[in-house]
């Protein structure tokens, strides 16, 4: 939950060059189109992750049987306040008005910040807890549980992710890699329009070769080349290997959505490379 944090500081400084450039742009064509796909991304993008860390906070302090602080759920409203006020009142991100936007993004950047300093405080007051009771509230839980969100983006990977916790959960370790590397597929076709990828070793070589921006190529690639001889030749992933695997698929997939590209230098890619369509 703390990378989930990090991760809206991320999304945080991203909306931010959004709007600067939005707001260089002023009232032309593009600018428009841009404020247009900034506020559909605030609510697909933006705004979910801060419904989802919602969802895991409430269902933490169920499991923990405690209730959140005011502290945490205030800045929660405000960050959702602040995101609608500037993608949504007042004509949205096509209404030029630079201060209304300014005023937004800085209170933005001071709730976060203390929603975070609120989020550690209720760790400190839950662990508190679990150590009068013998941490007997969370003997049951299921980390893996919370890598599972479903969001708007990314659905079909976003699936695969579920099976996978369902098979970690079931201890059905030589089903976890056959649903974590499909994840991966889809999460990329989603992220840059491609129909289809292979072979996907051929196709990570050629992503950094000629520039398409990943999160990662070579731990990629260990996924689907050492992945796809383990499980042809029988040999199955350990537990703890299964899921920091899940782990690093689900923070991979949230990665992608960091990445700015244009469609122009899809097509490039698309034309040098022969391993996409």
């Amino acid at each position: 939950m703390r990378e989930d944090f990090a991760y809206i500081v991320s999304l945080q400084k991203k909306l931010f060059f959004y709007v600067f450039d939005i707001d260089k742009l002023g009232g032309t064509l593009r600018g428009h189109q841009l404020a247009v796909e900034t506020e559909k991304w605030v609510g697909d993008v933006y705004l979910d992750k801060v419904f989802e860390i919602r969802s895991k906070l409430n269902k933490f302090s169920r499991e923990l049987n405690l209730s959140p602080k005011s502290e945490l759920l205030a800045p929660q409203q405000q960050i959702e306040n602040y995101l609608q006020r500037l993608a949504y009142s007042k004509g949205g991100l096509s209404c030029n008005n630079n201060e209304e936007h300014q005023y937004c993004l800085d209170h933005l950047n001071e709730v976060i910040s203390s929603y975070e300093n609120a989020f550690e405080q209720f760790v400190t007051y839950a662990r508190n807890c679990l150590y009068q009771t013998d941490w007997a509230a969370i003997k049951n839980a299921n980390p893996e549980e919370y890598l599972g969100f479903s969001r708007r983006r990314y659905v079909s990977a976003r699936e695969e992710l579920e099976k996978a916790i369902e098979a970690i959960k079931n201890s059905q370790w030589d089903e976890v890699l056959n649903h974590l590397r499909p994840a991966i597929d889809l999460s990329i076709k989603e992220k840059f329009g491609f129909k289809k990828i292979n072979p996907m070793r051929l196709f990570l070589v050629d992503a950094e070769k000629y520039g398409l921006p990943l999160p990662t190529y070579s731990m990629l690639y260990d996924y689907f080349d050492e992945g796809s001889q383990r499980i042809h030749s029988g040999k199955l992933n350990t537990p703890y290997e299964c899921k920091k695997a899940l782990e690093f698929v689900a923070g991979f997939i949230d990665e992608l959505e960091l990445i700015d590209i244009s469609k122009e230098k899809i097509d490039e890619f698309k034309q040098k490379s022969r391993f996409v369509e």
